[in-house]
């Protein structure tokens, strides 16, 4: 019979022996899920890494489409690639008119209202934007959209912005941007205009506000100069035609539209040529500037010069 001492001893080393290899399982399995837990993350890594990889391969890939649907002057790719992404379209689109001086783009177009329905909508013009005066402007003034700011402008209706060194007017259905002072008088408006949509736009003189101006207006095929009497704009207001002619101009092209305000005689003019001529004291001074219905306008180098009395 073995003495009670070293059963004792027996017991102690079978239990240290138990409780060192438990240590060494319980520290195994840590070491185990630490690994596994660490192939998981590396797989997220790997993967976040491919979609990151594909997502600037897709990038490059439509920027080298829209580059060379600029290069190959193909409009209908070029919407294609740009997707809804306007500013990119727009973009497109300007780089294309530097490129070709003559491309009709194939834009959708919203017909038009009736010649008695007033262009003016006061659906689209915020009240809030009330145009500002600015006394620095001075004549003659000169713009050729390069600053890229409108903050000589003020702008009613849908978009109206600068873009590489265009004036883009889209109307949705209206748009009116107006610079200048309401003191401006006797004197020749005149803007290069070119229509990329639509078929209805004009340039104005003697406004005060986005009711109260002259309008010379390319619309369907015709030339119209009429008169905008504005009371508490935009909610109240007429308009009275004062001409009317046939005159037809092409989408796609540049032409120099240009407008001699010396109340009361309003003569306008196409590429140098005298257009339509009227003669209405109504409104005798005032700022300048452009709108669009339904339509689609880049405008470039605008100028007004003071006209000396006969």
């Amino acid at each position: 019979m073995e003495p009670k001492d070293n059963s004792n001893n027996k017991k102690m080393k079978l239990m240290t022996s138990i409780i060192t290899r438990i240590t060494v399982f319980a520290s195994i399995a840590t070491i185990v899920a630490l690994f596994v837990q660490w192939q998981q993350t590396k797989a997220q890594l790997i993967a976040a890494e491919e979609s990151s990889k594909n997502a600037d391969a897709d990038v490059a890939l439509k920027e080298t489409a829209l580059a060379i649907a600029v290069e190959q002057r193909d409009l209908q790719a070029t919407i294609a690639v740009s997707g809804n992404d306007t500013i990119s379209l727009q973009a497109t689109l300007v780089e294309l008119n530097k490129q070709q001086s003559t491309i009709v783009p194939n834009l959708p177009t919203v017909p038009l209202p009736p010649a008695t329905k007033p262009i003016l909508s006061t659906a689209t013009i915020n009240p809030s934007l009330t145009p500002t005066r600015t006394p620095s402007l001075g004549l003659p003034f000169l713009e050729n959209f390069d600053s890229g700011s409108l903050q000589r402008w003020s702008a009613f209706g849908s978009e109206a912005k600068f873009l590489e060194g265009t004036f883009v007017l889209i109307g949705r259905p209206l748009v009116v941007a107006l610079v200048g002072l309401e003191s401006w008088h006797n004197y020749s408006f005149k803007a290069r205009v070119k229509l990329v949509s639509g078929s209805d736009f004009g340039i104005l003189v003697g406004a005060d506000d986005t009711c109260s101006l002259y309008q010379m207006q390319f619309v369907s095929g015709n030339l119209r100069m009429a008169r905008y009497d504005g009371k508490t704009c935009p909610s109240d207001y007429s308009w009275t035609e004062l001409s009317l002619s046939s005159y037809p101009i092409d989408q796609g092209k540049w032409y120099e539209i240009r407008m001699d305000f010396q109340s009361p005689l309003i003569t306008g003019y196409v590429n140098g040529a005298k257009a339509i001529s009227v003669e209405d004291a109504f409104y005798q001074s005032g700022k300048v500037g452009f709108r669009t219905y339904d339509s689609q306008i880049f405008v470039d180098d605008m100028q007004v010069s003071p006209i000396s009395n006969p």
